[in-house]
C-alpha cells in the first residue's frame, strides 16, 4: 500500500536502517540465473566443469556483497525478507570459494579446469557465441544501470523521466551528529505533480517538513529540505521515495550518498 498524507497527519514507512530495495530488473535476472545454475548442478556429468562453474559463481557473489558493504549497505538482499547483515554473506561466499578449491585439490586444477572452459568456447558456434555474450552484457548492463552513480547514463539509455529528485547535503556528516541537506526536484513536463506520499529507507533521514500536498509546477523546480543523523560510519547511502500524483510518473526515488565520520 502506497504511504498517503492525510490532513495534518503524516504517515510515511520508514524501513530497517540502510535498506534500500532492489530494483525489480535485477530479481528477475538473479532469479533467472539461479534456476540456470541449479539445473546446472543438476544435469553437469564433469565434476571439474561444474566447480569451476560454481567457483567463478561464488567469486562473483562474493566481489558483489563485499562491494555492498562498501557502499553502505547493511544486507545484500540475499535472504528475501530476512535481514542478515551482509558480511554473513560475503563470508559464507568466500567460504564455499575457498571450499571448493580444496575439494579440487589445488590451483593447478582450477586452472586446468579454465583451459576446458576456453576450449569448449573456441569449439562453439560464431552464432552460439555471440548470443551468450550478448546475454551476459545485457545482464552485466541491467545491473550496471541501477548503480546510482550511473544515473546519467540511466537517463540517457532508459529516458529521462519528466519529474527528477537528487540529494545534496550541507557539510560533511559526522556520527550521531545531525546535518541538513536538500532534495531539489525539477518537473519537466507539462503538468503538475502532486507529492502524495513518501517512504525513507532508514529513520536517520527525516524531512523537515510534510511534504503533504506539496505541488511542484509544471517546468519547474521545487526543493525540500531534510536532517540526516547517521548511526554508523563509513559509507553512506539512504533513499527517500516520494510518490506522485501524475499521470506519466508515480514516484520519484532520491539516493542519499555520503561519508561518515567518526
Amino acid at each position: 500500500m502506497i504511504p498517503v498524507f492525510d490532513g495534518q497527519e503524516k504517515r510515511s514507512r520508514v524501513t530497517s536502517p540502510d535498506r534500500c530495495r532492489t530494483v525489480e530488473e535485477i530479481l528477475w535476472v538473479s532469479v533467472g540465473f539461479e534456476i540456470w545454475l541449479a539445473v546446472f548442478n543438476f544435469i553437469c556429468k564433469d565434476m571439474l566443469l561444474l566447480t569451476i562453474v560454481d567457483l567463478s559463481v561464488f567469486i562473483a557473489f562474493s566481489v558483489f556483497g563485499t562491494v555492498r558493504w562498501w557502499m553502505g549497505y547493511s544486507s545484500c538482499g540475499c535472504s528475501g525478507g530476512v535481514e542478515l547483515p551482509v558480511w554473513f554473506f560475503v563470508l559464507l561466499d568466500a567460504g564455499i570459494v575457498v571450499l571448493l578449491v580444496v575439494m579440487t585439490r589445488g590451483i593447478r586444477p582450477v586452472l586446468a579446469g579454465f583451459k576446458r572452459l576456453s576450449s569448449m568456447w573456441q569449439g562453439w558456434s560464431s552464432g552460439h557465441r555471440g548470443r551468450l555474450a550478448g546475454l551476459v552484457l545485457a545482464a552485466i548492463l541491467v545491473i550496471f544501470l541501477q548503480i546510482p552513480y550511473a544515473a546519467q547514463l540511466r537517463a540517457m539509455v532508459l529516458g529521462e523521466p519528466p519529474v527528477k529528485g537528487i540529494a545534496r547535503i550541507s557539510g560533511e556528516l559526522l556520527l550521531g551528529h545531525e546535518s541538513v541537506g536538500q532534495i531539489e526536484l525539477s518537473n519537466r513536463s507539462g503538468e503538475p505533480a502532486r507529492i502524495i506520499g513518501v517512504e525513507r529507507s532508514c529513520s536517520c533521514v527525516r524531512l523537515l517538513q510534510s511534504p503533504a500536498s506539496e505541488v511542484i509546477v509544471a517546468n519547474a523546480n521545487s526543493s525540500l529540505s531534510i536532517v540526516l543523523e547517521p548511526i554508523k560510519s563509513g559509507p553512506f547511502h539512504q533513499r527517500v521515495v516520494l510518490y506522485l500524483d501524475h499521470s506519466k510518473q508515480l514516484r520519484v526515488n532520491v539516493d542519499v550518498l555520503g561519508f561518515v565520520k567518526k
